[in-house]
């Protein structure tokens, strides 16, 4: 019983704590966009004030920056993935020269009156002295509307096909289709899916999605042939999109895990740099008290720029010509959308930062402009250097060990050149 209790009343103050921040999240961000200079006085104010609880009519600044960006940040493991995923075939979907291949297609969430419709080509590659030639050979047209139709040379539909066929519908979003082809001669092939999805015709598509394996028939009747990916996902194992988005993990493994905190100590950094950038060389100690209600105020002043770079992503990520009534579907409204609001904001940060920074270092709008694009510089060559070290462990490998001698020798040399100063420093004040 005593759990229980235990257990509603932790849920009772996660609930309540949520919820205010529901409504507290808004205003903090609105009041930080129209009047960012409030930020230093209100810090220095809760921070001061002990008679209540700090921060308690706006959203505290270091939870205000990692509820807007590290929470965006961690749900990209758990995206769905669109496009298309190819299946290898088994042995028993290759019967002599009949190869049978599967492919499923992953569309973004529609609603019930969108169609489909997935088109399977097959043509055979050759090279002579004029390059490479590329001949159809033959498909089919496998759609919800009017069935299956084989595709001309000009990969138009033409006859009906009196063959059976359905989607398997693995998800509401996810479809997987089958085509079977044999081959006559021996050569290199290509079989080219194509799945789209649609509301009226054609014309007007919503999703359009590649995939391509080649096929390689050898002369020889008795050797098999060999199947392999050309520009998509490839598997020998039958996939499910569905499940290959890590969606069974949830939201509390996610925010707990040890990648979380390391991701939010690396994205705290950001506005530690900024705070740096205001108080180092200004005779203030840089310690826990010197740089505190500066990096509090970085918080604030990173927090809507994050805000809006998430909402620009994952409103792209899940755009669909369809949301934008235009006369031309391949314009991408988003985009143009999304590039101007981070222009926008962009600009907003820039301001806000250069007016800081210069009343923080009580120094000219031009010199705190120099300090900002330092950090700019900082922040976007150290995303190159992680960048690199991510993808290359080798790299990461050799640059860990040449830091170390490096880093040594730097200290060295620094240690000598201020007990140096320290000494000329005596002799001139005993002279």
């Amino acid at each position: 019983m005593i759990n229980i209790a235990n257990f509603l009343e932790g849920l009772e103050k996660l609930a309540y704590k949520i919820l205010l921040w529901i409504i507290l999240l808004p205003k903090t961000l609105l009041k930080i966009i129209l009047d960012p200079r409030w930020a230093p006085g209100y810090i220095e104010e809760e921070l001061h004030n002990d008679q209540t609880p700090p921060f308690d009519e706006y959203m505290s600044p270091i939870i205000l920056f990692l509820v807007v960006t590290l929470i965006p940040a961690s749900f990209l493991s758990i995206l769905p993935t669109y496009g298309v995923q190819m299946v290898s075939p088994t042995d028993q979907s290759i019967s002599g020269r009949t190869l049978t291949v599967d492919a499923e297609a992953r569309f973004k969430p529609n609603s019930t009156d969108v169609h489909h419709e997935f088109w399977w080509i097959v043509s055979k590659t050759e090279t002579n002295g004029a390059g490479t030639l590329s001949t159809f050979l033959g498909g089919e047209s496998h759609s919800d509307l009017d069935g299956v139709h084989q595709l001309n040379s000009t990969f138009v539909k033409s006859a009906s096909v009196s063959a059976s066929y359905s989607f398997q519908v693995i998800d509401p979003n996810t479809l997987r289709d089958g085509y079977s082809y044999t081959f006559t001669d021996p050569g290199n092939y290509y079989v080219d899916f194509r799945a789209v999805n649609f509301r009226t015709n054609l014309n007007h598509k919503i999703e359009d999605y590649y995939g391509t394996v080649s096929v390689f028939v050898p002369a020889d009747p008795e050797a098999p042939m060999t199947i392999s990916a050309a520009n998509v996902g490839f598997t020998s194992v039958k996939p499910l999109l569905a499940q290959q988005t890590g969606q069974s993990r949830n939201v509390e493994d996610i925010l707990t895990s040890e990648g979380t905190y390391v991701q939010a100590l690396i994205l705290l950094s950001l506005p530690l740099l900024f705070a740096l950038a205001t108080k180092i060389f200004t005779g203030v100690p840089i310690g826990e008290e010197g740089i505190r209600e500066s990096f509090y105020a970085q918080c604030y002043y990173f927090a809507p720029l994050s805000l809006f770079f998430w909402a620009s992503y994952y409103s792209g990520y899940f755009y669909t010509p369809d949301i934008f009534p235009v006369s031309n579907p391949s314009i991408n409204i988003q985009s143009w959308i999304g590039q101007a609001t981070l222009i926008a904001i962009a600009i907003w940060f820039i301001a806000v930062e250069t007016a800081a920074i210069a009343r923080e270092r009580k120094i000219r709008l031009w010199g705190s402009a120099l300090i900002l694009v330092v950090c700019l510089v900082i922040l976007i060559t150290a995303y190159y250097v992680y960048t690199a070290l991510s993808l290359d462990f080798y790299l990461l490998r050799k640059s860990a060990i040449w830091f170390y001698p490096l880093a040594s020798l730097a200290i060295a040399v620094s240690f000598v050149f201020v007990r140096i100063g320290k000494r000329v420093v005596r002799r001139r004040r005993k002279s």
